[in-house]
C-alpha cells in the first residue's frame, strides 16, 4: 500500500518531484482528492512556467473536479461563491487566450461543468412545473 503524503511534509520540494508525485496521486487517488488539489495549488504558483500539457491538466482536472464538488454541495452560498469562481477562471482564459484556442480549449476544460449546470437547470424547471 501506497504511504499517503503531505505536501507540507515535503521540505525539499522541486518541479520534477512534484510532477511526479502529482502523477502517482492521479493514479491512486480519487480525482477529488485533497492531495492532488494541493500539488496543484503547489505546482500553479511557481514562478517556473510549466509546459501547456501540464497547464492543460491542472487546469481540466481543477475544473472537473469543482464541477463533481459543485454537484455535491448543499450549502446555497457556497454553491454561489464556486460558480464565481469558475465564471473567473472561464474569464480569465478569455482574456489569456487568443479567442479560436479559447473556444477550443474552453469547450473541453468546462465540458463537465455544462453538464452539471443542464442537469440542475433540469431538475430545477421540474420542480417549478
Amino acid at each position: 500500500m501506497k504511504e499517503a503524503i503531505s505536501v507540507s511534509g515535503r521540505p525539499n520540494r522541486n518541479l520534477k518531484d512534484m510532477l511526479h508525485w502529482r502523477e502517482e496521486l492521479m493514479y491512486s487517488y480519487p480525482i477529488i482528492d485533497e492531495r492532488i488539489t494541493a500539488c496543484d495549488l503547489w505546482l500553479a504558483a511557481q514562478p517556473v512556467a510549466l509546459s501547456l500539457r501540464t497547464s492543460l491538466e491542472v487546469m481540466w482536472r481543477t475544473t472537473y473536479a469543482s464541477a463533481l464538488k459543485y454537484e455535491d454541495e448543499r450549502d446555497p452560498v457556497m454553491k454561489h461563491c464556486m460558480l464565481l469562481s469558475i465564471r473567473e477562471s472561464y474569464r480569465m482564459m478569455q482574456r489569456e487566450l487568443p479567442a479560436p484556442y479559447c473556444a477550443a480549449i474552453c469547450a473541453r476544460l468546462f465540458d463537465e461543468w455544462l453538464d452539471v449546470l443542464n442537469t440542475e437547470e433540469e431538475r430545477a424547471g421540474k420542480r417549478m412545473n
